[in-house]
């Protein structure tokens, strides 16, 4: 066998381990993650009546949409799946978001592959302070608390 012939046989292989690698990571990105578990048991709603004096089409809406009475709403947690797009790449991720109104809030990521994390992303605001873990690193402090807020 000549040197010519060695030399397309390696690239060969090569160009078939490249094509093996990229049918994988394509199948793993189909795969998509398990929901997170329940957070509890959902509480009973509250309800308060239908304040007097809101303006005509405010009224209309709300009574359309509850009745004479409205929900008193003080927390929320909202989990769900999506795709979330990474350097041109979607990725499948699963989230939670926990918010108690007016107080805080906070906000989980991961994205995954073949259904497992690959990366993770927590960000919360707690009495007044915010807190952004990503990969690559940790931001806190006098912005990201006004980000916080602003975003609660």
């Amino acid at each position: 066998m000549g040197l010519g012939a060695v030399r397309v046989k390696i690239i060969a292989i090569a160009v078939g381990v490249l094509a093996v690698l990229a049918l994988l990571g394509w199948l793993g990105l189909r795969i998509n993650p398990k929901p997170f578990a329940s957070f509890g048991e959902q509480l009973p709603l509250r309800s308060v009546p239908l304040p007097a004096g809101l303006p005509a089409p405010v009224e209309r809406f709300y009574r359309q949409l509850y009745g004479e009475n409205l929900p008193v709403i003080t927390s929320a947690v909202i989990s769900g799946r999506a795709k979330m797009r990474l350097q041109g790449i979607s990725f499948p991720a699963r989230f939670r978001f926990v918010h108690a109104a007016g107080q805080g809030y906070r906000h989980y990521f991961e994205l995954t592959l073949f259904g497992l994390p690959i990366m993770k992303a927590n960000e919360y605001f707690l009495d007044g302070k915010g807190r952004l873990e990503l990969p690559f690193g940790v931001f806190e402090g006098p912005n990201t608390d006004q980000a916080g807020n602003l975003g609660m």
